[in-house]
């Protein structure tokens, strides 16, 4: 059950954080590019009414400088009657009205819908301006001036009193005036569309704050509990909770550093529970993977806190003993060979009950040759091993200064010097009781 729970949070540590950033990076980019294209649009449309407005008052001052051309060429030719005055006026009305009817046949198109658009459609065609309006009875009566002297080589004096009067006060006032109007307008709905921009903008940099506080560094801190968890995983024995090998490692360096800077001893013992493998062949995995987690509880009780423990191997331990010398490091073995030794395991699925021993190997780390922790666990494997080789269920360590792996007998101490003691038993020592 801890195991599929261990492997359920380890799913779920994997696979949620990469939904959540995908989500908020997909949030993001989204509104990023929605305001974005907004301003976009909005410096378009600034810079189509800028042009537009461009177009309409460099058209609306070409009227204004050919009215007063006609106007002067028509005083010109009152008062000299040169004929070739009358041709230039005529090539000038024709400006005049090609002029106007390209402003008016713009501002009526579909696609000439802008704000200027409306504006200069209100100067041409509504009250008071109707510049349209007056812009073409002018036009007219220039055509009039000048047909009526091809005809009867005359001039009429009311036509020429109206078409001079237009350059002093009606019609070049009336598209000055409409010039003016028009320009204020524009600066308004420019500064309305400025205003705009201003707000997307502001929208924008809002929307990236609340993105930053309410989606980034949310996701940054899901991201560091993420890898805070993986390497919490990655340092973890999934079926006993403890330590592992990397755990272990990464620990030992830390505390060989403290030892040699407080000067204090450092031992590590190494434990393989005896003939584990008939254990999981007779009675399954599930037994197997229970020893295990309770092999585990019984060492934890007979440690101390300052020490720790970490799973190497499939059913091998290694302990980490802090300021403890060689002599003190077998006292702590031997209370958990004890314990083991005392200790029925009650399978849960079967209610069988079986005993179990471990063998155990010290080593104690030679801070003076500033050692390596994979040296000591290798010196303390080779005193497992012999421990193996010497029938099991007993502890040895390695001597730091002569190197010599010395056996100690259960509950009386050590024995130096005893280097060679024969062979092993072979005999299982999984032993079923009587269920419980």
């Amino acid at each position: 059950m801890q195991d599929q729970n261990n492997n359920t949070n380890f799913k779920e540590y994997t696979l949620d954080p990469v939904r959540s950033l995908t989500r908020g990076y997909i949030l993001a980019l989204f509104i990023i590019a929605a305001m974005s294209i907004t301003i976009h649009v909005i410096m378009d449309r600034i810079l189509v009414e800028q042009d537009l407005a461009a177009t309409i008052v460099s058209k609306s001052a070409a009227e204004n400088t050919q009215i007063h051309m006609i106007v002067n060429l028509a005083t010109e030719f009152y008062y000299t009657r040169n004929p070739n005055i009358v041709i230039e006026m005529q090539q000038e009305n024709d400006a005049l009205k090609n002029i106007h009817e390209t402003l008016v046949a713009r501002s009526q198109s579909d696609d000439f819908k802008s704000g200027a658009a409306q504006i200069i459609r209100s100067i041409y065609f509504d009250q008071p301006h109707k510049l349209d309006v007056k812009i073409t009875m002018f036009a007219a009566k220039v055509d009039d001036f000048i047909a009526e002297y091809a005809s009867t080589g005359t001039v009429n004096e009311d036509t020429y009193n109206y078409i001079n009067r237009q350059s002093s006060r009606h019609l070049t006032q009336s598209l000055s005036t409409s010039l003016v109007y028009y320009e204020n307008a524009f600066l308004a709905k420019v500064q309305r569309l400025r205003m705009v921009q201003i707000g997307a903008i502001m929208i924008i940099c809002i929307t990236l704050m609340l993105e930053a506080f309410a989606i980034f560094m949310p996701l940054v801190s899901r991201v560091s509990r993420y890898a805070e968890r993986l390497h919490e995983i990655s340092m973890t024995d999934m079926l006993t909770g403890i330590g592992n090998r990397r755990y272990f490692i990464k620990r030992s360096k830390q505390e060989i550093r403290r030892a040699a800077r407080m000067k204090k001893d450092l031992c590590l013992c190494m434990v393989d529970i005896d003939h584990f493998k008939p254990v999981n062949d007779t009675y399954g995995h599930a037994a197997g993977d229970y020893v295990l987690r309770e092999f585990v509880e019984i060492i934890k009780t007979a440690i101390r806190l300052e020490d720790d423990v970490a799973r190497i191997g499939g059913e091998e331990f290694v302990i980490l003993l802090p300021a403890s010398d060689i002599q003190s490091a077998l006292i702590v073995a031997e209370r958990v060979r004890q314990k083991l030794e005392e200790r029925p395991f009650v399978l849960p699925d079967t209610n069988q009950s079986i005993k179990l021993t471990a063998s155990f190997g010290l080593s104690q780390v030679k801070l003076e040759d500033d050692e390596d922790v994979e040296v000591a666990m290798a010196r303390a494997d080779e005193a497992l091993y012999q421990s193996k080789e010497n029938g099991r269920n007993r502890i040895t360590y390695s001597d730091h200064v002569t190197n010599n792996l010395v056996e100690v007998d259960a509950g009386q101490g050590s024995q130096e010097g005893k280097e060679d003691v024969g062979s092993a038993p072979k005999s299982a020592t999984v032993t079923p009781i009587k269920p419980i």
